[in-house]
């Protein structure tokens, strides 16, 4: 995605952003963006610090319902790492949705084996940083 390479290049072009950040949640809630596009996004708006949170609620009930609340969408997989960008993104723009962190947490919980000694940090420091409580996950961590 086009906010995913601006992210890679540290180029917060402003106007760019605001037209995605504009445009994206309806796009998100129509189902164009694949597990891969949501982690993408939601990781480059908070590695370039940008606050868009229509489209962070946007990916928020779109991973929920891709994770199974209340059952999984077959089209929206999560590997360990775009549940980990998710998890990261959404506390390092302070996006305190505790119902997103507790689907990542269940299907963290449920693939623990997969995930990466990294995305596991990841995911640890964004519960620590938005106060979400999981003590089964943080044990089994």
């Amino acid at each position: 995605t086009l906010a995913w390479a601006s992210a890679r290049l540290a180029c917060a072009d402003r106007p760019l952003l605001a037209d995605i950040a504009r445009v994206g949640p309806a796009r998100v809630s129509a189902g164009e963006f694949n597990a891969q596009d949501l982690a993408n996004t939601a990781w480059a708006f908070a590695r370039l610090g940008f606050e868009a949170p229509d489209l962070l609620a946007a990916i928020g009930r779109a991973v929920q319902s891709a994770l199974g609340e209340p059952r999984p969408a077959p089209q929206a997989t999560f590997s360990p790492q775009q549940l980990s960008m998710v998890a990261w993104a959404f506390a390092k723009l302070g996006v305190k949705d505790t119902a997103v962190m507790l689907a990542i947490v269940r299907q963290a919980e449920a693939h623990l084996k997969d995930f990466a000694p990294r995305d596991l940090t990841d995911v640890v420091w964004a519960l620590s940083q938005l106060r979400v409580r999981a003590p089964h996950f943080l044990e089994a961590a």
